[in-house]
């Protein structure tokens, strides 16, 4: 078992093609034992995303890939983010967390490239 958590904004584009690619393998990574969180801390206007705003990326899922295979949460004070020291971040931040809830990577600026091959080598 692993859990992939990704940290994003609604305007972020690297953010919203990683969440394409998670949302089109998602129920593949799933079946292989990853849940993935997938957190906003802002929508397009740089505010904390709304219910209607997770709504919206859930719907995206179900309507484009006939399912929602993982939630999507807020993360209103941005606190995934702020736990590297406060610093300015490249999004979207990802961490992977073993069965034993240890990170074992963690990326800034993470892509859908480097999320497949972590959890390619965590699954075999």
């Amino acid at each position: 078992h692993a859990i992939l958590v990704v940290s994003a904004t609604e305007w972020c584009a690297s953010c919203v093609v990683e969440f394409d690619y998670l949302a089109s393998t998602g129920t593949d990574w799933r079946e292989k034992g990853v849940e993935i969180y997938f957190t906003l801390f802002e929508d397009r206007a740089q505010q904390p995303p709304s219910a209607v705003t997770l709504l919206m990326f859930e719907a995206y899922m179900s309507d484009t890939y006939g399912e929602v295979p993982f939630r999507v949460l807020a993360d209103p004070t941005a606190s995934l983010p702020r736990s590297l020291n406060g610093r300015s971040v490249m999004l979207p931040v990802a961490w992977l967390l073993n069965a034993n809830m240890e990170i074992v990577s963690f990326s800034e600026s993470s892509t859908a490239t480097l999320v497949e091959k972590w959890l390619v080598a965590i699954t075999q």
